[in-house]
């Protein structure tokens, strides 16, 4: 229900459902990462991390591990510690589009956009074929501020997985931000924020990529809801 519920674009009441699955089976690893990777979108990073090392006591050496670490620290805001879990993750399964994109995508916000750009080119082909692989096409694009490379990409089926998906809409938020393209930039975190996405510490301040549209009205109406929201969350 929980996974179903998210897709519905409701992850706040999806976490609760996880949650629930979590008190009935509390040493279940595969919850566990669920309810972590919850945790730490709505910017519980404690509550995340105490999940994490859980995890790892009772299952070392599930290959989720790594990758669960890396989005706990870079949706917590810390990118540089976020390197070396995401750089482990990629490593264990290179051919996952998932990881590609998270390892390109830390470099980005650890101030290493040559490298990233220079890693989606010899790691994934054009033109994508899943969301995964188009969003970090998506990314490389946008290091090199190829506009017309973005509107070749944005088909209807590319569309639809970034609106029905809250973190695939923060990302692409994020990439408008950066590209310096304002409104769209804000369509798609507001679509974000309206399914869940209520990590107010990373979009106040954290995220380097959202600085172009803070000082907006639009983002600062929205991210006083972001706040309110955040902090009356129960874990």
């Amino acid at each position: 229900m929980g996974l179903i519920t998210i897709l519905n674009g409701n992850a706040v009441k999806a976490f609760s459902h996880i949650a629930r699955a979590h008190a009935g089976k509390p040493e279940d690893p595969e919850i566990m990462v669920w309810l972590a990777l919850g945790y730490s979108i709505v910017g519980q990073f404690e509550a995340g991390r105490s999940l994490i090392n859980r995890c790892v006591k009772v299952d070392p050496i599930n290959p989720m591990n790594d990758a669960v670490t890396g989005w706990n620290l870079f949706f917590g805001g810390k990118f540089d510690l976020a390197l070396d879990p995401l750089f482990a993750a990629h490593s264990l399964s290179p051919e996952s589009g998932m990881n590609q994109f998270w390892k390109a995508l830390v470099l980005v916000y650890n101030d290493r956009e040559g490298e990233a750009y220079d890693f989606i080119c010899k790691s994934v082909l054009e033109p994508g074929n899943d969301a995964w692989t188009w969003l970090t096409l998506f990314l490389q694009y946008t290091i090199r501020k190829d506009s017309d490379k973005l509107a070749s990409l944005l088909t209807l089926e590319f569309i639809k997985s970034i609106n029905i998906d809250l973190q695939n809409s923060y990302h692409v938020a994020t990439f408008y931000s950066y590209l310096g393209e304002k409104e769209k930039s804000l369509e798609y975190l507001e679509n974000a924020v309206n399914m869940g996405f209520i990590n107010y510490p990373l979009l106040a301040e954290h995220d380097r990529l959202l600085t172009n549209i803070r000082g907006e009205a639009r983002f600062k109406k929205l991210i006083e809801r972001v706040k309110h929201e955040w902090e009356t969350f129960e874990v």
